[in-house]
Order: C-alpha cells, then structure tokens, then sequence
C-alpha cells in the first residue's frame, strides 16, 4: 500500500492517504496480479482494512478492469465490496452494475443490482448472472461471456437465415 501522503491517527489507528493510492496484489500460483488505485482513503492499522475514495481503479493482470467512486478491502476475507456504480471492462465486454463483491484470492465477482452488459456488437439489458436478475456470480472472464456469447451466435444464426 502506497500513498503520496499519510497522517497518523495514533489514538484511532487509522492512517489518512492522499495522492496517488496504491494497492498491489502480487501473481501467485493460482491467481494473477491486481492492481488497485485510488485519490483517497484510510488504512485501519487494527484489522489491516483499508478504505478507498474517488477514482478507485481495479486492473487485473489479464487486463480486465473495474472503476468505481469507492471501495472496501477486508483483510481478513481479502475481498473488496462497494455499494456504488461499477462498471467492469474485459476485452468486448462492458458491464455496469450497482454494487459489487470481488475476492482476490480466485478474482471472483459478484454484481448485486441494475446489471446492464454490452459486447462491442450487441447488448444484453438486465443480464441475469445464475439464475436471479439482480444478483450472481461472476467469475469475470468466463461466466457473462459465455452467456452473451451463446445469445450473440444465436443472433448471427438468425441473420443467415
């Protein structure tokens, strides 16, 4: 965790970043790299959280990527949770969805609400992850883009016809 700036709170144990936060989370044997930046936020140095304002940008080693206005770490989980506006790119896809919950250890998403998907072609509207409207998992590489893929090949089968 780096940051341009810090002030210490001895007494709350809370450190006060600004300017340039970042968060690397190094590639392990089953995981790639994350890469986490952010304009502001606090490091809880009981419980090693850490919370992150403005601009927060998710990259992942495989060059997918989240933006939001604000994120959660949780240590002890090693996940990542936000109420607000996400909106997740990976190549084609564009996704945005109100709240998510990501785990850095397998980089499995959760998106909770108002999930809209567009695939550089096509678009998927209110796009149901598992079998809840609003809510699902997504392993963010494989899961959403095998549904619009499937929708999408339908389509083009159509238009042969």
């Amino acid at each position: 965790l780096l940051a341009e700036q810090v002030e210490y709170d001895k007494s709350g144990e809370i450190a006060h970043l600004t300017g340039g936060i970042r968060m690397d989370f190094f590639r392990s044997s089953t995981r790639g790299s994350v890469k986490v930046t952010a304009d502001s936020g606090e490091y809880l140095s009981s419980n090693k959280n850490v919370k992150l304002r403005g601009k927060v940008h998710v990259l992942m080693e495989d060059g997918s990527s989240f933006d939001t206005n604000s994120i959660d770490y949780t240590a002890a989980s090693s996940k990542f949770k936000t109420a607000d506006m996400v909106t997740f790119r990976q190549e084609r896809l564009t996704l945005n969805a109100t709240g998510m919950e990501m785990d850095t250890r397998d980089q499995q998403a959760r998106f909770f609400a108002l999930v809209d998907a567009t695939v550089a072609g096509g678009s998927v509207h209110g796009a149901q992850l598992k079998s809840k409207a609003n809510s699902g998992t997504v392993a963010a590489k494989k899961q959403v883009s095998k549904k619009i893929s499937k929708k999408a090949r339908k389509k083009a089968l159509r238009k042969k016809r």
